[in-house]
């Protein structure tokens, strides 16, 4: 936490030099000196953690002392800059007197910087460099750790299964409850439980609930209503939130139905006990399979299903540990001699405990392989911590991360417990935050995909399809993980499927070595494809004139595309309202592609091309559509010129335009009569546009929003604006 604090104060003080606020009197070097005094501690403050931590009191309040002068620096700063405010509006006469103060409360602070950095030596504070880390700018897909949850299971996977399917040889709806500590691999069984085909072909339907600790049993009765109205395609929607309600609708929709449902993470009895009325028992074999930590949970479902997880042995606990900290796809890794001894003992620390193995074999992953670096790892485990070791072990994986990464990983420790958090987004939030700190030259986001990479990297789970996966005829609905080049994209499904129910596939690799077709799915409404393919069109348009029900499209081509795929033509298309096509923006893309289009879009997304031609001619004769927007357009102005023309009765349903980061032009004309509809208009990062057009001529209208960057020329005469 100090370290987190002392960076907080050391940013302040950057974005106090870079300001320029402070120019008069020597008051910016003080403030330079203090910033390098801080930036130098920083590096010693790991090592005193370290040893704060085994109980030395003289280093904690070392460590106490740096903290405080952190926060004073913060104070002192807040103190200045909103009396600097105040100097703006003339409510603080005497700006040097401000500066003197600020001035002279800084020469303390190095004081006291110097008492204590002197003291550092005394105390035997070593200094640990966190100049190691250093983005690559590469994006790599980790290896795949998947199986290492099922080290173990296998045998137990099958005797759960057997208690599912068999139970007590009758057909009352019977209950399983997965027992044991956190970190034992409840939960991870239970997926695999779930994913097994024996189990999804002898039920109707499968449900998988979360449920979490802090618990709200209406909510949990919506979710399993909803799953239900994907399965029984009635509608989703409830009409209340009472408790009755739900429980009579959840039980209409399971009866006649073999059902096994899911819940995972119980902590309470009365989870069970509310939703009992409302999973029918009509004797056909269904079946609910919970997870919990606790036997009396288990024993108040039903005391004959109970199941105990059972701990790794060291054999196991071995090859686990190993396989994660090696990252090795070898089911037997080989572990260096030099380091064996130290690997039995940090697996020995863990008990076997799949979670404990799991985060210290992450924390090893990232260091190099070598007895000094595994040893200063045994070194800081308290081996005196009897009943809390995977506390520790992950105490001790959380004080190894750089402090940079702490924030980043606390931030993330906001957001609801099994929140699904998607990557872009919260990358945003970092930076928003200003958690990304600019460390050269490269581009935040670059700095946030390698934070996020190496806190995946240190212990979360990536998963891939279960190899029967596209055997289930019920799905609905598959999209893979949000966290993007983290894992790889998964491969569309083989030609054999069964997928008549499938609505959506989101985010599906079309690798370069495709040489296969899709499956027949004729109720595909909406479609993801990455395409890595070096392709002349035709070979998507193969993939995708057979899809006759098609309602959304998105195409992103990692690979320059010889000919974005006539969309225009096949009756097949006539129903897309929506399409995003993602290109490569150094690629030349005639016009005359984008004329190959759904004649009924009503959204449009065009990012990441380089256009010959002004494609707004072209685009506006798409009479439905209601968005547009362009991100990453760059256009040759050789070619073109250096205008943009929107000509009179283009676009006439257009209610949306973005233009985001579209670049070389500088005029834009909106001919009278264009966008008679035009509600929003967002324009962001068009550096080379010096002026906007003149809108008042267009129709009235209702709500327009602009953000600015760097227009020399606005002209906005219009009260509506």
């Amino acid at each position: 936490m100090t370290e987190a604090i002392v960076a907080a104060a050391i940013k302040k003080l950057t974005d106090l030099l870079i300001k320029e606020v402070c120019s008069m009197h020597g008051v910016d070097g003080k403030i330079g000196e203090v910033k390098l005094q801080l930036t130098q501690m920083q590096r010693f403050l790991k090592d005193a953690d370290s040893k704060s931590k085994g109980g030395d009191e003289r280093v904690k309040g070392w460590v106490s002392d740096v903290r405080s002068v952190a926060y004073e620096t913060e104070d002192a700063i807040d103190k200045f800059l909103s009396e600097a405010s105040y100097l703006r509006f003339g409510l603080i006469p005497n700006s040097i007197l401000a500066r003197r103060t600020l001035g002279q409360k800084i020469y303390k602070i190095q004081a006291k910087l110097r008492i204590i950095s002197e003291s550092r030596t005394t105390f035997g504070i070593q200094e640990f460099s966190q100049d190691r880390y250093q983005p690559s700018f590469k994006r790599h897909v980790l290896p795949d750790v998947d199986k290492d949850d099922v080290v173990g299971l296998e045998d137990q996977k099958q005797e759960v299964i057997d208690l599912l399917l068999h139970g007590q040889g009758n057909q009352t709806r019977h209950v399983v409850t997965i027992v044991g500590p956190g970190g034992l691999g409840k939960t991870t069984l239970a997926q695999k439980v779930y994913s097994s085909s024996t189990v999804k072909s002898h039920f109707d339907l499968c449900l998988w609930i979360t449920v979490s600790k802090d618990f709200n049993i209406v909510d949990i009765l919506k979710k399993i209503h909803q799953k239900l109205a994907d399965y029984t395609e009635v509608k989703g929607e409830t009409e209340g939130d009472k408790l009755v309600y739900l429980l009579g609708e959840v039980n209409v929709l399971l009866k006649m139905k073999k059902y096994l449902i899911i819940l995972d993470d119980v902590w309470s009895e009365d989870v069970f006990i509310q939703l009992e009325t409302g999973l029918v028992d009509i004797g056909n074999g269904s079946r609910v399979l919970m997870t919990s930590r606790f036997l009396n949970v288990a024993n108040r479902a039903d005391s004959t299903g109970v199941y105990h997880l059972r701990f790794l042995n060291k054999s196991k606990s071995l090859e686990l540990f190993l396989k994660k900290a090696l990252q090795s796809r070898d089911p037997s890794p080989e572990c260096p001699d030099e380091l064996l001894d130290l690997a039995r003992q940090l697996v020995k620390r863990c008990d076997g405990l799949p979670l404990a193995l799991i985060v210290l074999g992450g924390l090893l992953s990232i260091k190099p392989p070598t007895h000094r670096d595994w040893s200063r790892v045994v070194e800081r485990l308290d081996w005196h911590i009897v009943g809390r070791e995977c506390m520790e072990i992950l105490a001790t994986s959380y004080d190894d991360l750089p402090y940079f990464l702490k924030s980043c990983f606390r931030y993330v420790a906001c957001f609801p417990e099994d929140y699904k958090i998607a990557a872009k987004p919260l990358m945003k939030m970092w930076i928003a935050e200003g958690l990304i700190e600019p460390r050269g030259e490269a581009q935040l986001e670059d700095y946030a995909e390698d934070y996020l990479e190496e806190l995946a990297q240190r212990g979360t789970e990536i998963r891939e399809l279960p190899e029967l996966f596209w055997e289930v005829t019920s799905l609905r609905h598959v999209h893979s993980s949000d966290i993007y080049e983290l894992v790889t994209e998964i491969e569309g499904p083989p030609a054999t499927a069964n997928l008549n129910n499938l609505r959506s596939i989101g985010r599906f690799l079309v690798p370069k070595s495709w040489n296969k077709s899709l499956p027949h799915i004729p109720g595909i409404r909406k479609l993801q494809l990455s395409c890595q393919v070096e392709d002349d069109g035709k070979l998507i348009h193969d993939l995708l004139s057979k899809l006759s029900k098609l309602l959304s499209v998105r195409l992103d081509y990692f690979y320059p595309p010889q000919n974005i795929i006539d969309l225009s033509t096949s009756p097949s298309y006539e129903n897309i309202h929506t399409l995003f096509l993602s290109g490569q923006e150094t690629v030349p893309l005639p016009s005359v592609h984008i004329a190959k289009l759904p004649p009924n879009l009503t959204k449009l997304t065009l990012s990441s091309f380089l256009f010959k031609e002004d494609p707004m001619p072209t685009l506006a004769k798409l009479c439905s559509l209601k968005s547009l927007e362009m991100n990453s357009i760059r256009l040759e102005m050789n070619i073109m010129g250096d205008t943009m023309v929107c000509s009179s009765g283009g676009f006439p349903r257009l209610q949306n335009l973005k233009l985001d980061d579209v670049l070389t032009i500088i005029i834009w004309n909106v001919e009278y009569g264009a966008f008679p509809m035009l509600k929003y208009l967002y324009i962001r990062a068009c550096y080379w546009l010096n002026a906007l057009p003149d809108l008042r001529k267009q129709a009235p209208t209702s709500c327009i929003h602009y953000s600015w960057t760097t227009l020399t020329i606005i002209t906005i005469t219009s009260s509506n604006f």
